[in-house]
Parts: C-alpha cells; sequence; structure tokens
C-alpha cells in the first residue's frame, strides 16, 4: 500500500513538529521519546500524564475556561 500524497505531506508535517518537540527540554513541556511511521499512521510514544490533557479539561469545563482551571494549568 502506498501513502497518498496528502498523506505524505501530513506525515512530513508531523516529523516537523516531533523534530521541535524533541528539542524541547523542560519540567513543564511533555516528554517526548519516540516517533515513528508504521503502516501510514504516526505512532508518537510521550511521557504519561495521570490527570489526562488540556482537551479532557476543555470537555468538563464550561466555555469559556474558568480562571482558576487557567491559572492551574499556566502553573
Amino acid at each position: 500500500m502506498t501513502m497518498t500524497g496528502k498523506t505524505n505531506a501530513k506525515i512530513e508535517e508531523m516529523k516537523n513538529e516531533i523534530a521541535v518537540l524533541a528539542k524541547c527540554k523542560h519540567p513543564n513541556i511533555v516528554k517526548f521519546h519516540e516517533g515513528f511511521v508504521y503502516k501510514e499512521k504516526m505512532w508518537i510514544f510521550m511521557e504519561y500524564l495521570n490527570l489526562g490533557c488540556l482537551t479532557d479539561l476543555l470537555e468538563h469545563y464550561a466555555k469559556p475556561f474558568p480562571e482558576a482551571a487557567i491559572k492551574y494549568v499556566v502553573h
């Protein structure tokens, strides 16, 4: 099976983002471990966050995001 031009372009874009993420070393940035393409899909292995992701938090709060929640996330 071959990748379409659109899929290939998207994978290249993701590889560029991964290259930037791999260089980020800061306690407030999720750690990147590994990334690769397998069967036309990008697999990314990152640090486990037991409290979930920001998207999960956004789904549980009324919009706009409460200032107290923003303060907590930024801290």
